[in-house]
């Protein structure tokens, strides 16, 4: 079975969704999102960045890193309760 094959079926929109999700320095969410036919593209929003608290731009970069990595991992099952013994 394909883990990934649930966010193939939403196409693009899963995935953005999916990205959109992650974590980001000071939940800036310094991302932008291009969504073509046959490929979704992630870009930094320098609007976004957080000035003189990230001079090198490293806590935009790890929050797009996130991006990505929520993009290709598999989605989690939901949560089942648990029956009280």
């Amino acid at each position: 079975m394909d883990p990934l094959a649930e966010r193939r079926e939403r196409g693009a929109a899963g995935l953005v969704r999916a990205g959109i999700l992650a974590a980001s320095p000071h939940n800036t969410q310094p991302w932008r999102f291009r969504v073509s036919p046959t490929r979704v593209e992630l870009y930094a929003d320098p609007a976004r960045s957080l000035g003189a608290f990230d001079p090198y731009l490293r806590e935009m970069h790890i929050g797009l890193g996130c991006a990505v990595e929520n993009m290709t991992r598999p989605p989690t099952p939901p949560a089942t309760k648990s029956r009280s013994p």
